[in-house]
């Protein structure tokens, strides 16, 4: 029987599910930023598949940027911090 061998998500990683999860249940509430909140949550969600995608296709740069957007737009839009 072979081993097998467990799965966990990295910090990174439930961090962008939670925020990305976050975002998308603040658009569908109605908030008034609904567009921007959800284009740029999609916008994350692609670049976190990227970035940690074997080989990864975008730069910790480009990664990084995404996320600081994704999550100075949400922090303006509640007022709390992730």
């Amino acid at each position: 029987m072979a081993a097998q061998i467990l799965s966990f998500p990295s910090p990174v990683e439930r961090q962008q599910q939670g925020l990305v999860a976050k975002m998308r249940r603040l658009a569908e509430q109605g908030h008034p930023r609904r567009a921007e909140l959800i284009g740029v949550a999609v916008e994350f969600d692609m670049a976190h598949e990227l970035f940690w995608g074997k080989p990864s296709l975008i730069d910790t740069r480009s990664f990084v940027a995404i996320w600081s957007k994704a999550r100075m737009l949400y922090q303006d839009c509640t007022g709390e911090f992730v």
